[in-house]
Protein backbone atom coordinates (compact mmCIF):
# COMPACT_ATOMS: atom_id res chain seq x y z
CA UNK A 1 0.00 0.00 0.00
CA UNK A 2 1.43 3.60 -0.99
CA UNK A 3 1.67 5.66 2.05
CA UNK A 4 0.60 9.05 1.10
CA UNK A 5 3.27 12.33 1.67
CA UNK A 6 0.91 15.90 1.47
CA UNK A 7 3.34 18.40 0.06
CA UNK A 8 2.30 21.97 0.77
CA UNK A 9 4.54 25.15 0.29
CA UNK A 10 3.47 28.84 0.91
CA UNK A 11 4.76 32.09 1.05
CA UNK A 12 5.09 32.28 -2.76
CA UNK A 13 6.36 35.93 -3.77
CA UNK A 14 3.06 37.74 -4.85
CA UNK A 15 1.41 34.85 -4.31
CA UNK A 16 -2.72 33.60 -4.13
CA UNK A 17 -4.54 36.76 -2.13
CA UNK A 18 -6.50 33.36 0.19
CA UNK A 19 -4.88 31.12 2.53
CA UNK A 20 -4.54 27.79 0.65
CA UNK A 21 -3.71 25.93 3.72
CA UNK A 22 -6.60 23.74 4.18
CA UNK A 23 -7.57 22.95 0.23
CA UNK A 24 -11.05 21.81 0.50
CA UNK A 25 -13.01 19.56 -2.19
CA UNK A 26 -12.94 20.91 -5.31
CA UNK A 27 -16.96 21.31 -6.17
CA UNK A 28 -18.65 19.05 -8.71
CA UNK A 29 -20.04 19.48 -11.91
CA UNK A 30 -22.99 21.11 -10.65
CA UNK A 31 -22.10 23.04 -7.86
CA UNK A 32 -21.24 26.68 -7.48
CA UNK A 33 -19.27 29.05 -9.98
CA UNK A 34 -15.50 28.83 -10.22
CA UNK A 35 -13.92 30.89 -7.65
CA UNK A 36 -12.04 33.77 -8.66
CA UNK A 37 -8.91 35.34 -6.78
CA UNK A 38 -5.60 37.32 -7.79
CA UNK A 39 -2.63 35.39 -7.99
CA UNK A 40 0.75 36.97 -8.50
CA UNK A 41 -0.86 40.29 -8.09
CA UNK A 42 -3.06 40.06 -10.69
CA UNK A 43 -6.88 39.32 -10.76
CA UNK A 44 -9.02 36.77 -12.43
CA UNK A 45 -7.08 33.95 -11.92
CA UNK A 46 -9.33 30.54 -11.96
CA UNK A 47 -6.87 27.83 -12.55
CA UNK A 48 -3.52 27.97 -10.20
CA UNK A 49 -1.65 24.39 -10.41
CA UNK A 50 2.05 24.51 -8.91
CA UNK A 51 4.56 21.80 -8.51
CA UNK A 52 5.27 23.62 -5.13
CA UNK A 53 2.05 23.79 -3.58
CA UNK A 54 -0.82 20.81 -3.03
CA UNK A 55 0.95 17.74 -4.33
CA UNK A 56 0.27 14.58 -2.57
CA UNK A 57 2.68 11.48 -3.65
CA UNK A 58 3.72 8.11 -2.99
CA UNK A 59 6.95 7.07 -1.18
CA UNK A 60 8.70 6.64 -4.58
CA UNK A 61 8.18 10.40 -5.11
CA UNK A 62 4.68 9.40 -7.62
CA UNK A 63 2.15 11.90 -8.38
CA UNK A 64 -1.10 10.93 -6.60
CA UNK A 65 -2.92 14.30 -7.07
CA UNK A 66 -2.64 17.88 -6.92
CA UNK A 67 -5.02 20.71 -5.50
CA UNK A 68 -5.54 23.40 -8.00
CA UNK A 69 -4.27 26.96 -5.52
CA UNK A 70 -7.60 28.54 -6.65
CA UNK A 71 -9.71 25.63 -4.74
CA UNK A 72 -11.86 25.14 -8.25
CA UNK A 73 -10.25 21.53 -9.01
CA UNK A 74 -8.32 18.67 -7.62
CA UNK A 75 -6.25 15.90 -10.30
CA UNK A 76 -5.54 12.81 -9.59
CA UNK A 77 -3.57 10.72 -11.60
CA UNK A 78 -6.08 8.25 -13.72
CA UNK A 79 -4.35 5.08 -12.98
CA UNK A 80 -1.02 4.00 -10.96
CA UNK A 81 1.19 3.65 -13.97
CA UNK A 82 0.34 7.39 -15.52
CA UNK A 83 1.50 9.02 -12.44
CA UNK A 84 3.84 11.59 -13.01
CA UNK A 85 7.24 11.85 -11.19
CA UNK A 86 7.84 14.82 -8.08
CA UNK A 87 11.21 16.34 -8.75
CA UNK A 88 12.30 18.06 -5.75
CA UNK A 89 15.25 21.09 -7.38
CA UNK A 90 13.93 20.75 -11.03
CA UNK A 91 14.41 24.65 -11.75
CA UNK A 92 16.14 26.49 -9.65
CA UNK A 93 15.78 25.57 -6.28
CA UNK A 94 11.97 24.53 -6.74
CA UNK A 95 9.80 21.49 -7.57
CA UNK A 96 8.72 20.50 -10.69
CA UNK A 97 6.42 17.89 -12.03
CA UNK A 98 7.72 15.28 -15.01
CA UNK A 99 6.05 13.78 -17.46
CA UNK A 100 6.93 10.98 -19.98
CA UNK A 101 4.50 11.36 -22.52
CA UNK A 102 2.19 8.88 -21.28
CA UNK A 103 1.30 10.35 -17.86
CA UNK A 104 -1.50 12.88 -16.75
CA UNK A 105 -3.43 14.46 -13.93
CA UNK A 106 -6.98 14.77 -14.56
CA UNK A 107 -9.99 16.58 -12.71
CA UNK A 108 -13.58 15.57 -14.41
CA UNK A 109 -15.08 19.36 -12.39
CA UNK A 110 -16.94 21.45 -14.56
CA UNK A 111 -15.94 24.80 -15.75
CA UNK A 112 -19.45 25.75 -17.01
CA UNK A 113 -19.98 28.67 -19.06
CA UNK A 114 -17.35 30.54 -17.24
CA UNK A 115 -14.38 30.79 -19.97
CA UNK A 116 -16.58 30.68 -22.83
CA UNK A 117 -14.89 34.28 -23.19
CA UNK A 118 -11.49 36.04 -23.11
CA UNK A 119 -8.81 34.41 -21.12
CA UNK A 120 -4.97 33.87 -20.80
CA UNK A 121 -2.75 30.80 -20.10
CA UNK A 122 0.62 31.15 -18.34
CA UNK A 123 2.73 28.12 -18.64
CA UNK A 124 5.98 27.55 -17.05
CA UNK A 125 7.65 24.51 -18.60
CA UNK A 126 10.26 22.87 -20.43
CA UNK A 127 9.48 20.36 -23.34
CA UNK A 128 12.09 17.42 -23.61
CA UNK A 129 10.35 16.08 -26.70
CA UNK A 130 12.46 14.48 -29.07
CA UNK A 131 10.00 16.10 -31.82
CA UNK A 132 8.03 19.21 -30.92
CA UNK A 133 6.46 18.98 -34.61
CA UNK A 134 4.05 16.41 -33.23
CA UNK A 135 1.00 18.01 -30.63
CA UNK A 136 1.56 17.87 -27.10
CA UNK A 137 -0.32 19.33 -24.13
CA UNK A 138 0.68 20.53 -21.32
CA UNK A 139 -2.70 21.95 -20.23
CA UNK A 140 -5.67 20.81 -21.69
CA UNK A 141 -9.28 22.04 -20.46
CA UNK A 142 -12.52 20.39 -21.70
CA UNK A 143 -13.81 16.98 -22.11
CA UNK A 144 -10.86 14.48 -23.23
CA UNK A 145 -12.55 11.36 -24.49
CA UNK A 146 -10.87 13.10 -28.13
CA UNK A 147 -7.49 14.34 -28.78
CA UNK A 148 -9.51 18.05 -29.73
CA UNK A 149 -9.68 20.31 -26.47
CA UNK A 150 -12.57 22.82 -25.72
CA UNK A 151 -9.48 25.03 -24.93
CA UNK A 152 -5.61 23.75 -24.12
CA UNK A 153 -1.75 25.36 -24.66
CA UNK A 154 -0.67 23.16 -26.55
CA UNK A 155 2.86 22.99 -28.99
CA UNK A 156 1.31 21.68 -32.57
CA UNK A 157 3.28 21.53 -35.92
CA UNK A 158 6.72 22.67 -33.96
CA UNK A 159 4.99 26.21 -32.53
CA UNK A 160 3.13 27.32 -29.65
CA UNK A 161 -0.44 26.57 -30.12
CA UNK A 162 -3.69 28.61 -28.34
CA UNK A 163 -6.49 25.12 -28.99
CA UNK A 164 -9.57 25.86 -29.68
CA UNK A 165 -11.27 22.41 -30.93
CA UNK A 166 -11.19 22.41 -34.58
CA UNK A 167 -9.96 26.09 -34.55
CA UNK A 168 -6.90 28.12 -32.66
CA UNK A 169 -3.67 30.26 -32.71
CA UNK A 170 -0.40 29.44 -34.01
CA UNK A 171 2.30 31.36 -31.83
CA UNK A 172 5.72 31.39 -31.78
CA UNK A 173 8.26 28.15 -33.05
CA UNK A 174 8.64 26.27 -29.57
CA UNK A 175 12.04 26.00 -28.13
CA UNK A 176 12.68 22.30 -26.87
CA UNK A 177 15.01 21.25 -23.37
CA UNK A 178 14.54 24.68 -22.17
CA UNK A 179 12.37 26.29 -19.17
CA UNK A 180 10.33 29.11 -20.75
CA UNK A 181 7.46 31.37 -19.78
CA UNK A 182 4.66 31.33 -22.39
CA UNK A 183 1.57 32.40 -22.03
CA UNK A 184 -1.36 33.26 -24.32
CA UNK A 185 -4.73 35.12 -24.01
CA UNK A 186 -8.12 35.00 -26.40
CA UNK A 187 -10.16 38.12 -26.89
CA UNK A 188 -13.60 38.52 -26.19
CA UNK A 189 -14.93 37.48 -29.34
CA UNK A 190 -12.27 34.55 -29.75
CA UNK A 191 -10.85 35.36 -33.46
CA UNK A 192 -7.42 36.78 -32.35
CA UNK A 193 -5.02 36.00 -29.84
CA UNK A 194 -1.84 37.80 -28.25
CA UNK A 195 1.28 35.28 -27.52
CA UNK A 196 4.22 36.57 -25.02
CA UNK A 197 7.56 34.58 -24.07
CA UNK A 198 9.12 35.31 -21.16
CA UNK A 199 7.20 38.24 -20.27
CA UNK A 200 7.31 39.89 -23.87
CA UNK A 201 4.30 40.24 -26.79
CA UNK A 202 5.76 38.33 -29.63
CA UNK A 203 2.71 38.49 -31.71
CA UNK A 204 -0.99 38.56 -32.13
CA UNK A 205 -2.55 36.04 -34.37
CA UNK A 206 -5.94 35.81 -36.48
CA UNK A 207 -7.93 32.43 -36.17
CA UNK A 208 -6.94 29.27 -37.60
CA UNK A 209 -10.14 27.26 -38.59
CA UNK A 210 -9.09 24.72 -41.24
CA UNK A 211 -12.75 23.54 -41.39
CA UNK A 212 -14.82 25.96 -42.88
CA UNK A 213 -17.09 28.02 -40.86
CA UNK A 214 -15.50 26.15 -37.30
CA UNK A 215 -15.98 27.86 -33.98
CA UNK A 216 -14.55 27.98 -30.67
CA UNK A 217 -16.79 25.11 -29.11
CA UNK A 218 -18.43 25.61 -25.86
CA UNK A 219 -16.35 24.36 -22.78
CA UNK A 220 -16.91 21.14 -20.89
CA UNK A 221 -15.91 19.77 -18.27
CA UNK A 222 -12.25 18.59 -17.41
CA UNK A 223 -9.03 19.67 -16.36
CA UNK A 224 -5.68 17.45 -17.53
CA UNK A 225 -2.44 18.71 -16.30
CA UNK A 226 0.73 16.78 -18.58
CA UNK A 227 -1.72 14.48 -21.65
CA UNK A 228 -4.54 14.06 -23.45
CA UNK A 229 -6.60 10.66 -23.48
CA UNK A 230 -4.02 10.04 -26.74
CA UNK A 231 -0.46 9.57 -25.96
CA UNK A 232 0.84 10.63 -28.98
CA UNK A 233 -0.01 14.31 -27.45
CA UNK A 234 1.24 13.42 -24.40
CA UNK A 235 3.43 16.29 -22.44
CA UNK A 236 6.95 15.06 -22.51
CA UNK A 237 9.31 16.85 -19.84
CA UNK A 238 8.95 19.27 -17.08
CA UNK A 239 5.67 21.43 -15.50
CA UNK A 240 6.58 23.91 -12.79
CA UNK A 241 3.28 26.13 -12.96
CA UNK A 242 0.10 26.55 -14.82
CA UNK A 243 -2.33 29.64 -14.78
CA UNK A 244 -5.32 30.22 -16.22
CA UNK A 245 -7.57 33.94 -16.07
CA UNK A 246 -10.79 34.21 -16.79
CA UNK A 247 -9.70 37.71 -19.16
CA UNK A 248 -7.57 38.69 -21.65
CA UNK A 249 -4.82 40.13 -19.64
CA UNK A 250 -2.59 43.40 -20.54
CA UNK A 251 0.56 43.60 -21.81
CA UNK A 252 1.15 45.57 -18.49
CA UNK A 253 -0.22 42.40 -16.01
CA UNK A 254 1.94 39.90 -17.89
CA UNK A 255 4.24 41.73 -17.48
CA UNK A 256 3.98 41.93 -13.87
CA UNK A 257 3.06 38.20 -13.21
CA UNK A 258 5.94 37.70 -15.68
CA UNK A 259 8.55 39.60 -12.75
CA UNK A 260 7.40 37.31 -9.77
CA UNK A 261 7.99 34.31 -12.13
CA UNK A 262 11.29 35.00 -13.21
CA UNK A 263 12.39 36.03 -9.37
CA UNK A 264 10.89 32.76 -8.39
CA UNK A 265 12.76 30.53 -11.03
CA UNK A 266 15.63 32.34 -12.16
CA UNK A 267 14.31 32.40 -15.90
CA UNK A 268 16.06 35.15 -17.96
CA UNK A 269 13.96 37.01 -20.45
CA UNK A 270 15.74 36.41 -23.36
CA UNK A 271 16.01 32.50 -24.10
CA UNK A 272 18.91 31.32 -26.84
CA UNK A 273 18.25 31.24 -30.43
CA UNK A 274 16.88 27.98 -31.16
CA UNK A 275 19.48 26.67 -33.63
CA UNK A 276 18.53 26.49 -37.56
CA UNK A 277 17.77 23.33 -38.75
CA UNK A 278 19.66 21.44 -40.84
CA UNK A 279 19.28 18.55 -43.79
CA UNK A 280 20.44 15.20 -43.17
Amino acid sequence: MKRLLPLLAFGVLGGISSSAADVPNAPGADEAPLMVTNGYGVSGLVLWLAADSGVTMDTSNNVISLADRTRNFILKAPSPDQEPTYVPNGLNGKPVLRFNGAQSLYSPDNFGTDLNRDMTFIIVAKSTSSSIQREEFPLYLGQNATQHANRAWAYYEGKDFFDGQFVGFFGEPAIANLFIVSAGSVNSTLTQATFYRNGTKTMVADLFAPEKNATFADLSEGVTMGAATDPACGWEGDIAEELVYDRQLTPGEIQTIWFNLSSKYGIPQTPPTPPAATKP
